[in-house]
């Protein structure tokens, strides 16, 4: 078998080749520059990334192989690459007997900020995470939850957005009160939005809780969260939040 890095780029160099530059731009300027694009589709990705995987018989290598061309992919700097490392765990490694090496794998990927926009970010919680934590595997998922407390940002988010599209997120909305706690006293963009996807997720289950919340941490609010937060509640609902919080922050002090 080739080298593992060499490998990797050998399949990074196939993205490049199929890219193309309207993607490219059209993605980069989606994402204001925060990371750079090939220019190529997440069809084509997974499509080349399976025969890649076939013709190089990649199924026949042990899991110390496979995880290592996932944490190669997720090392590299533009967008695509990090997402074919995020399908080649979907792909060929979530399965429960490795979900606790698939968290620990991230865990080092994130906490060495190789992942550090939200578009990236969310593909690795909804894809990967959210599987951990329909799992119910409680050590695990209070892994996930712990994530709340980090302080980079990415990593916070993370947790959020990993029970945001989770099938048993009414199993879960105690810890994910905790996690929006935390988060929406943030002042990043991107961590007040991670809590307005997740209540706009409870709202379709528990509308209560989504106003107790809001009541409770309305200060802390964006316009922007409140109105995704409150996306299938009545328009009048929205404007009266959007002003109350407008109220609060000009009358702070």
């Amino acid at each position: 078998m080739k080298d593992i890095v060499a490998l990797v780029h050998e399949f990074s160099q196939l993205l490049k080749n199929n890219s193309d530059k309207n993607k490219k731009e059209w993605w980069e300027n989606y994402l204001r520059n925060e990371i750079s694009f090939i220019g190529i589709g997440i069809p084509d990705i997974r499509k080349l990334l399976i025969e890649w995987h076939t013709s190089n018989k990649l199924l026949d290598e042990p899991n110390s192989v496979q995880f290592k061309i996932a944490e190669e992919f997720l090392k590299l700097d533009q967008a695509e690459e990090k997402i074919s490392g995020i399908l080649y765990i979907q792909l060929f490694l979530l399965k429960p007997n490795n979900y606790n090496d698939i968290l620990s794998l991230i865990e080092i990927i994130v906490d060495n900020e190789h992942i550090f926009d939200w578009n990236t970010c969310d593909w690795l919680a909804v894809r990967i995470l959210t599987a951990i934590v329909e799992s119910n595997d409680k050590k695990l998922v209070n892994q996930i939850i712990s994530w709340k407390d980090a302080e980079y940002l990415w990593k916070a988010r993370a947790s959020a957005v990993a029970f945001a599209q989770a099938k048993n997120l009414s199993q879960y909305l105690n810890e994910v009160k905790s996690i929006n706690t935390i988060l929406i006293k943030r002042p990043e963009r991107f961590s007040k939005t991670a809590v307005g996807w997740m209540l706009r997720e409870i709202s379709k289950i528990n509308k209560d809780f989504v106003v107790n919340f809001i009541e409770r941490y309305i200060k802390y609010f964006s316009k922007e969260t409140i109105n995704n937060s409150l996306k299938y509640f009545p328009k009048g609902l929205k404007k009266e939040y959007i002003e109350r919080m407008k109220f609060l922050r000009e009358n702070e002090g």
